[in-house]
């Protein structure tokens, strides 16, 4: 007869053999079909961003023992694979508001870079994945830029701040979306700004139950290397009736004006500057801005001193 000890040394040893028997069964490849929970987001507008299967997906595919046995229930659940689906792929189905039905065939491709290294695919059982997506609340809105950028000597945006898209669309309860007007952008920070300068920036929602239809946009800034020039220019007068005459104070104006700086080697640009008799009758005081005459060049950004001139409008005698 065995001893007590040693009968408990062959268990140990049978299950040590077991043990490791099933690891290795486990860690083989088998083929098999298996079934997988998806969860989709997506861009449609209006609805809610992300939903999970109402049926599983089944295919017929390769993966460890391990693997399978997980799949077919070990664990509790379903693997879960999580895509993004643009929502050209969403098909509505008829007779069901917020269901929607997306063909297999349509995003194989983003199944098995969502699988990795799980299982590889022979085939898709399933036609076809349904979801139901609930409509909510939303509002489009302008995106406003946040920015704190300075520029290097000689340097400038020639001009203003290109951000894409321009609006998004936020989506909440009816009371959440109350007061939302516009989103702005986290701070654009720049320093010695010398050349174009394009990048993301993350959009900050404010109230943590919005949900934004993305959450950073591309903004982008041209800037040019200029030249300054001060001149003092005589104002010209427009649409005078020949029975009217108009007298400026004062005559001229000093004019600060910022050109291209391949311009430079050559002379300044010719710029004249008038006030139209008729902005003077619609004005409701005696003062009025000179503005600058249509002209071929490229000019960044000018400023005047003083900003404005006064007026006193006299009739002609005949």
């Amino acid at each position: 007869m065995l001893h007590s000890g040693k009968i408990r040394q062959l268990l140990l040893a049978l299950v040590a053999t077991l043990f490791v028997w099933l690891v290795h069964t486990l860690s083989l490849e088998y083929t098999s079909s298996m079934q997988f929970s998806v969860k989709l987001s997506t861009d449609l507008d209006g609805y809610e961003e992300s939903a999970v299967s109402n049926e599983p997906l089944m295919l017929h595919g390769t993966a460890t023992g391990y693997r399978i046995m997980r799949n077919r229930g070990f664990g509790g659940k379903l693997t879960q694979l999580e895509i993004f689906v643009e929502r050209k792929y969403l098909t509505k189905i008829a007779g069901h508001e917020n269901m929607f039905r997306v063909n297999v065939s349509d995003i194989g491709d983003k199944v098995i870079s969502a699988l990795g290294d799980m299982a590889s695919v022979d085939f898709f059982e399933s036609e076809y994945l349904t979801f139901t997506l609930h409509k909510q609340d939303f509002r489009k809105v302008p995106v406003i830029a946040t920015s704190s950028i300075s520029y290097r000597s000689q340097y400038m945006p020639v001009r203003d701040m290109v951000l894409t898209p321009d609006s998004v669309l936020v989506y909440g309860s009816r009371s959440e979306l109350e007061g939302v007007n516009e989103i702005h952008t986290a701070v654009i920070y720049h320093r010695g700004v010398r050349k174009n300068i394009q990048g993301y920036v993350a959009l900050e929602k404010g109230n943590g139950n919005l949900r934004l239809s993305q959450d950073k946009v591309l903004y982008s800034i041209n800037v040019s290397r200029y030249v300054e020039a001060t001149e003092q220019k005589e104002i010209k007068v427009k649409n005078l009736p020949p029975d009217k005459s108009l007298v400026l104070f004062p005559p001229k104006v000093e004019v600060t004006y910022r050109f291209p700086f391949d311009r430079s080697a050559r002379s300044n640009p010719e710029l004249e500057f008038y006030v139209d008799y008729e902005d003077c009758t619609a004005s409701a005081g005696t003062r009025v801005i000179p503005k600058m005459e249509e002209s071929d060049a490229v000019i960044y950004s000018y400023r005047l001193k003083p900003v404005t001139v006064e007026f006193i409008v006299r009739d002609e005698e005949e």
